[in-house]
């Protein structure tokens, strides 16, 4: 009897000093041990709370986790959040690990959630306000918030998504390369485009292909760390730019594409042809090399100038001006 009830002091000192909120009830719900730390949770005292029964501490909306927990089974543990009110009246939202003992008593270790919570609706309302299509991702790939314009891009509802891996929502035959990728940036993430370089598509519910720009950002939040996803739809983008190549290319008169450097980034087949160049030697060139000695040494002047107010107009005003073939003529 006299080691029982030091095991039993030992026990009761052990969960009186622990950080978490513990407490242990009876099936029917009466409070039997509580902890410091759940008295300082919930703003009562232990006298207090030792009268109470559990369905005066979760919130009314709450009753359902209460059913929950009430349906396990001798020995069985389970985790399950539950929503608590505090003596003032807030909202205290926790996670808690119960586990029913062998005589039926319901032991339940908690821990304060409500800041992260609050945190995480703040984030929430922030993607939610944002014009792009926006997921958070784990390191592992499980999509864990996404916001309305994100789902309407992929096709799913938001709680169909929160349910996936990242990998769903990217075509099959780019999937194997992927987790390397996810990798390579979780070991050093920072911000940067995706694939830059390379075009990038993304899978709809109904196994239609969008392609994307897609952004990268690392996020840390109560000391986990989750991949930000931004996703920009550029179909209307590639479609403009296929018409504009079509454009160019129909033309009857000579089009040449430079930079703001006066690198040559397209010309149509009529410059090929009038020109005496095939494509492949002209791009990345210099625009330069089609204007006549004469000519090359104020053109990146000219052109400096015309970058500082870029209006339509003339070259040269009334002037005429000459190309260089290839043959030099």
């Amino acid at each position: 009897e006299k080691a029982r009830a030091e095991s039993q002091q030992l026990y009761m000192e052990l969960v009186d000093k622990a950080a978490d909120p513990i407490w242990l009830r009876r099936p029917g719900g009466e409070l039997v041990i509580v902890n410091d730390a759940c008295c300082r949770m919930l703003g009562y005292s232990r006298e207090i709370l030792l009268k109470m029964n559990i369905q005066e501490i979760l919130h009314p909306a709450d009753m359902e986790s209460l059913s929950i927990s009430n349906r396990l089974h001798l020995g069985e543990s389970i985790r399950i959040e539950h929503t608590l009110t505090h003596k003032d009246g807030h909202i205290v939202t926790v996670e808690a690990n119960l586990r029913r003992l062998n005589n039926g008593d319901i032991l339940s270790i908690l821990r304060d959630m409500t800041e992260r919570k609050n945190t995480e609706n703040r984030f929430r309302t922030m993607l939610d306000a944002g014009v792009i299509a926006m997921l958070l991702v784990t390191p592992r790939g499980s999509i864990v918030m996404a916001n309305k314009l994100a789902a309407e891009l992929f096709g799913y509802s938001n709680e169909e998504l929160c349910k996936l891996k990242i990998e769903a929502l990217i075509p099959e035959h780019y999937r194997p390369s992927h987790k390397s990728v996810r990798k390579i940036f979780m070991a050093n993430p920072t911000p940067r485009p995706m694939a830059k370089g390379r075009e990038v598509y993304g899978l709809r519910k109904d196994g239609g292909e969008v392609p994307l720009k897609i952004g990268l950002q690392n996020v840390a939040n109560g000391g986990d760390s989750f991949v930000l996803v931004s996703a920009v739809d550029i179909s209307e983008a590639k479609r403009a730019k296929e018409r504009f190549r079509i454009m160019v290319e129909s033309s009857p008169s000579i089009v040449v594409v430079t930079d703001d450097n006066g690198s040559i980034t397209h010309l149509n087949k009529r410059a090929e042809d009038l020109l005496g160049y095939l494509r492949g030697e002209l791009l990345g060139k210099s625009i330069e090399v089609l204007l006549p000695e004469s000519s090359r040494r104020r053109h990146p002047k000219l052109r400096d100038a015309f970058m500082r107010n870029p209006s339509v107009r003339n070259m040269g005003g009334n002037l005429d001006l000459n190309i260089l073939r290839k043959d030099g003529s």
